[in-house]
């Protein structure tokens, strides 16, 4: 019999202790769940902020922002980029060291800022037709 009061004993100390712990954790629970909440509304704020301050500069096929490619081109191509003036951008891009100019056409191309010549309009073709005969 005393080796049963003592489990017992220990069983209440150990019941007590589970209590205790289930106690804190109810009433802990409301508390984390607003941290986990308001975490939440900031991250999505965040995301909101970011992915709103970008409507004007959706990146382009490649996945680029245009304007951080743009940022970051020779003075001469982004001159000529603010002229729409295409002659000089080819003249600005062939005074640049070759893989260099590949390089900045690449990322025009990737965010859209400059869109490769696609070949002949769809009308072009027109005389398709006449070997279907």
């Amino acid at each position: 019999d005393r080796h049963h009061a003592v489990h017992e004993g220990t069983q209440e100390s150990f019941q007590e202790s589970v209590d205790t712990f289930v106690k804190k954790i109810v009433a802990r629970a409301p508390e984390k769940k607003k941290e986990m909440d308001k975490e939440m509304a900031e991250a999505e704020a965040e995301e909101a902020k970011s992915s709103g301050s970008k409507p004007l500069n959706p990146p382009g096929p490649g996945g680029l922002d245009p304007m951080e490619v743009f940022n970051t081109l020779p003075e001469e191509m982004q001159s000529a980029f603010r002229a729409k003036d295409i002659q000089r951008l080819q003249a600005a891009l062939a005074a640049l060291p070759l893989e260099e100019a590949k390089h900045h056409l690449k990322r025009c191309s990737d965010s859209g800022l400059w869109v490769p010549h696609q070949g002949p309009a769809e009308g072009d073709d027109e005389d398709d037709e006449d070997d279907e005969d």
